[in-house]
């Protein structure tokens, strides 16, 4: 039997750097006062306000906690959003040089307003996004791939982690790419909408409905989606393909063109999923830098994945947790 245990223990100090849309998470908690009178809406009495990272951000904070070094790198406003980010960052003692503050932008911020009564979970009413002004400049494009340059050969690995806001532009990837093939770096892909874009990776880690987007096909069954699976890992020929399926667990197909799946472990009823894919994307970059398989890679996202959706917000999973998972699993 495979030592899963074993292979975290590997991640510890594990070179990687984490590319993509940083996102600053604001939750905004309140408690149900009343219904207003001046529409049939409810009105909730602030009581707190918390910040957190999500997209890239909350991947590097998932890489962070399983014990790896991260370099982070991206782009963000400067505004109090963008502070907010960098503030979390240092407070994980996490390299922020590869962050490019952008005058020109505005952090991307997804606002969620929780709300409840003094004697209940405070549950999620409405998210507010604030992402109409992002877009990078020339100058904060040079200044990525200069740093890019810098740092890449040193790594073990690079994780990408791309919501759709173009942070990496082809010239950005091209860089990571040309990189990656010459020092046989590990490459996780995770890209919501743009996943055809990024070829020769060791991984990609889409959840179902992202492939059944890109393909614009429905799928039907495991059959179906073995088909889909090995479609995709042609058109980007990629090493590995690991499809998240939520409650059906995931879906492997790896460099063999072997297909396998693997059933959700723990409890269906979670908590919250935000912010699981940032979690399995950041596991599976870390077990295939440790020498794990596909298959190996993806069990243990899958156990890292049942702690976190079981806490609340964009959340992580510790190394120590996880071995605890395992080993209670065992």
């Amino acid at each position: 039997m495979t030592d899963l245990a074993g292979i975290t223990k590997e991640f510890s100090g594990k070179r990687v750097l984490s590319i993509g849309d940083m996102i600053c998470d604001e939750y905004v908690y309140g408690e149900v006062s009343r219904i207003s009178r001046e529409a049939p809406v409810l009105i909730l009495k602030f009581t707190s306000n918390m910040f957190r990272v999500g997209g890239a951000a909350n991947a590097i904070s998932n890489l962070k906690a399983l014990g790896a070094k991260v370099y982070p790198v991206g782009v963000i406003g400067n505004d109090n959003a963008g502070e907010e980010v960098i503030s979390f960052l240092g407070k994980m003692s996490v390299d922020t040089d590869g962050i490019i503050i952008d005058k020109s932008c505005s952090t991307i911020t997804k606002t969620r307003i929780m709300a409840g009564s003094f004697h209940t979970a405070k549950q999620q009413v409405i998210r507010i996004d604030k992402e109409k002004n992002f877009r990078i400049s020339s100058i904060s494009e040079t200044k990525m791939l200069t740093y890019l340059d810098e740092v890449l050969d040193t790594m073990d690995a690079v994780l990408i982690s791309d919501y759709g806001y173009k942070t990496i532009s082809r010239a950005v990837y091209s860089t990571i790419s040309k990189h990656v093939r010459e020092k046989k770096l590990v490459l996780i892909v995770d890209s919501r909408y743009g996943l055809l874009n990024y070829k020769y990776a060791t991984a990609v880690t889409p959840n179902e409905t992202e492939v059944e987007d890109i393909f614009h096909c429905s799928i039907n069954g495991e059959k179906s989606l073995c088909s889909i699976a090995e479609r995709l890992k042609s058109e980007i020929e990629c090493e590995n393909v690991i499809i998240t399926r939520g409650s059906k667990g995931m879906m492997v197909l790896d460099k063999n063109s072997k297909s396998t799946f693997i059933p959700i472990h723990g409890n269906t009823d979670v908590v919250d999923v935000t912010g699981a894919g940032d979690t399995v994307s950041a596991v599976v970059t870390l077990a295939l830098s440790a020498g794990a398989s596909a298959i190996e890679s993806a069990r243990l996202a899958n156990y890292a994945g049942s702690i976190v959706v079981m806490k609340t917000g964009a959340a992580t999973a510790t190394q120590k947790e996880l071995v605890n998972v395992i080993t209670k699993k065992s």
